[in-house]
């Protein structure tokens, strides 16, 4: 029974993705709630680029960094200005590096990470030597105004992006990141964890954006934000 509903309920996730669109499914309204911010910093921006993000923030500075070149045309064509953007091509870690990234044929499936179940499609229509960078080292010395909203979704690697930004979360007044509730990935984070982690780094949970039976969009809020700004 527990697997006929959660085959149910993806069903169910993929009609909704077809009627309204990634930026109009239910649950991205939330977004409405938040205060307004003068920053968006959009790690792993996907071949469709962010639209939920563009709709609800369009006149925010954007800092969007994707290993895929092809996302900046996304960023482009979805702001629709270039104007206060700025495109970074790199993957983002913990610590500098360069690799192999082999690049999924769904392009939003890339990832640094080996996936759990031995049914994940992992064929690649290519390898590109990619940088790791810190986005520590990224910001430094950028002119960010704040507030900030920081969304991170990079197929299981969200941890290792976050344990190097440690600088920039203090100026960060929401954090959204898309969480697995199983790993996904081996030697990726736990659900548990990742909650850990945000609470530790000065975060709590806000709001759920948007989700389903295996994964969730969560946004986080910071304790430096005003009363009425929660």
């Amino acid at each position: 029974m527990k697997r006929i509903l959660r085959i149910l309920r993806q069903i169910i996730a993929g009609l909704e993705r077809r009627w309204y669109g990634k930026d109009d499914m239910p649950g991205y309204h939330r977004l409405a709630g938040l205060k307004p911010v003068n920053t968006v910093i959009d790690i792993g921006v996907g071949h469709n680029g962010s639209p939920f993000l563009y709709r609800h923030f369009p006149d925010a500075t954007y800092l969007s960094v994707d290993p895929l070149r092809e996302a900046e045309q996304a960023v482009a064509k979805g702001l629709g200005r270039s104007d206060n953007s700025l495109f970074i091509e790199a993957a983002l870690g913990e610590e500098p590096a360069t690799i192999d990234l082999p690049i999924s044929r769904v392009p939003s499936r890339t990832t640094l990470l080996e996936p759990v179940s031995r049914k994940a499609d992992r064929t690649s229509s290519e390898t590109r030597r990619v940088e790791i960078r810190r986005l520590d080292d990224i910001t430094e010395g950028l002119d960010l105004p704040k507030p900030v909203l920081l969304k991170v979704d990079t197929e299981g690697y969200e941890m290792k992006v976050l344990k190097g930004a440690e600088k920039t979360l203090k100026n960060c007044s929401y954090v959204i990141l898309e969480l697995s509730f199983q790993p996904r990935f081996k030697d990726s984070y736990t659900f548990e964890e990742m909650i850990a982690f945000m609470a530790s780094s000065g975060f709590t949970v806000h709001s759920v954006i948007t989700g389903g039976s295996d994964k969730v969009d969560l946004c986080f809020s910071s304790g430096r934000l005003s009363p009425d700004q929660h």
